[in-house]
């Protein structure tokens, strides 16, 4: 360390005095050596002249050496000070997300304590507010509010949440949340049936049906309108985000979409949407899946207790 800072003290000297000593030494070499020629026109020698061009090229060095240094430390700079917003920012997000997380599990253990309570005023549960439809609403607000931070206030993006729902036999789609700049969409907890082939099936509704846990990126309206069947001049869609719910056993179970609205830019690249899911969208999802096995081992509990309470 102090070694370091010995040659850092060196080196700023070195900054201060080579620019002003160098020339000036040069100056002064070249007025008391003579003329650079002769009377025949030749190079003069004999009057010095070799020490003011050691002088020059030593001051010439010397520059080059300095300035490369600089550069150097220059970029070293950048650098470290890259590295540590980075560093922050990733502090950032990870404080963000336990927040978030804290909250969620708060809005649970709240949940479970109302259950036992009902347990032992009725005799029986109902699980109903354990499923992911009580915490959709609060997760696509966490996840609008994440980005309006990230990209600024005045970009136009909206929030869904969908879940996929089993009843008697037959599977359907149904927006449980919204949150954006545009009212409630019409199809707002409309159940849709989920059937492979169907015609008029919907971006969203193929997510859910291909059971894959692949992120769905579409960064420009070109893509975005070939991907929801429609005319480029008509879509009202500039970038697209989906990020499937896909349980142990390989099926999708709910849909979280990011739409952003006009000419609206949220991500430039595929790597910064990817990056967005990871940040702020993973610790969501893992809470949607947490609230499944629950509900799901909660229907089971009450089939026991009051045969079918759920």
């Amino acid at each position: 360390m102090k070694e370091r800072k010995k040659k850092g003290n060196i080196i700023a000297i070195a900054n201060v005095i080579i620019p002003f000593l160098g020339p000036l030494a040069y100056e002064v070499a070249n007025s008391i050596t003579g003329d650079w020629t002769n009377k025949e026109n030749k190079f003069n020698l004999s009057t010095g002249k070799v020490v003011t061009l050691l002088i020059g090229a030593a001051y010439i060095i010397a520059m080059v050496i300095l300035v490369c240094y600089n550069e150097k430390k220059r970029k070293s700079v950048e650098n470290l000070q890259y590295q540590v917003d980075e560093l922050r920012r990733e502090i950032s997000v990870y404080k963000k997300s336990n927040e978030t997380l804290c909250t969620l599990l708060a809005y649970l253990d709240e949940k479970i304590k109302s259950q036992i309570e009902y347990l032992k005023e009725h005799n029986k549960i109902d699980v109903r507010d354990l499923n992911i439809n009580s915490a959709a609403a609060t997760i696509a607000k966490i996840i609008y509010q994440n980005i309006m931070e990230e990209s600024g206030q005045n970009i136009k993006v909206t929030v869904n949440v969908y879940d996929r729902i089993n009843n008697a036999g037959a599977e359907y789609s149904i927006m449980i949340a919204h949150e954006g700049h545009v009212s409630q969409p019409s199809v707002f907890g409309v159940s849709r049936v989920l059937a492979q082939g169907k015609k008029g099936t919907r971006f969203c509704e193929k997510i859910l049906l291909s059971n894959s846990p692949d992120y769905r990126i579409l960064l420009s309206k070109k893509e975005v309108a070939k991907a929801f069947s429609q005319n480029i001049n008509k879509c009202k869609y500039n970038q697209y985000l989906g990020i499937p719910i896909r349980k142990m056993g390989g099926t999708n179970i709910a849909l979280i979409e990011i739409v952003a609205h006009d000419d609206t830019v949220v991500w430039n690249t595929k790597d910064e949407a990817v990056q967005f899911a990871a940040n702020y969208c993973e610790v969501l999802k893992e809470y949607i899946l947490l609230m499944d096995r629950i509900y799901e081992q909660g229907k089971t509990i009450a089939e026991k207790v009051d045969g079918g309470g759920a």
